[in-house]
């Protein structure tokens, strides 16, 4: 179990987040396969087809929980992208809503040429790890 699998798990356990509050919108397989006890939904998505995703759900009612654009590592780079929103559906958010379009906008220009990069499985797995770190620390930061 890497750290941050046992740390998700520690802080669910300990009540310190609120697990059930949360849908966890990804595309990262490591995070389907800690089978946490938080609601993940996960897609065989391009990174800008998950923000599209984000969107739709946000236009359901949906607030998001977490910057599509966190981390500093820029979209045209990572293949793996994991956003919280929330399980219930409320008022529109027009203020997550602008952040999710803007991150779409931004990934839809960075990827304008259609140049993806190609990683091989061991730089693959260390996004994997970077972005299940990011949800840990955006969970931490929001219980």
């Amino acid at each position: 179990m890497g750290e941050p699998e046992a740390a998700l798990r520690v802080l669910a356990r300990q009540g310190g987040i609120q697990m059930n509050k949360y849908s966890c919108l990804t595309n990262n397989p490591l995070l389907v396969s800690w089978e946490l006890v938080f609601d993940t939904q996960y897609r065989e998505l391009q990174i800008q087809e998950m923000f599209t995703w984000a969107s739709r759900e946000m236009e359901k009612g949906h607030q998001l929980c977490s910057h599509p654009l966190s981390g500093n590592i820029r979209p045209d780079i990572t293949p793996y992208k994991s956003i919280l929103i929330s399980k219930e559906i409320g008022e529109f958010d027009f203020f997550g809503y602008d952040i999710i379009t803007k991150a779409r906008d931004y990934t839809f220009r960075l990827m304008k040429g259609g140049h993806f990069k190609q990683w091989d499985a061991a730089c693959c797995h260390d996004f994997q790890l970077i972005d299940a770190t990011l949800i840990k620390y955006a969970l931490e930061r929001n219980p």
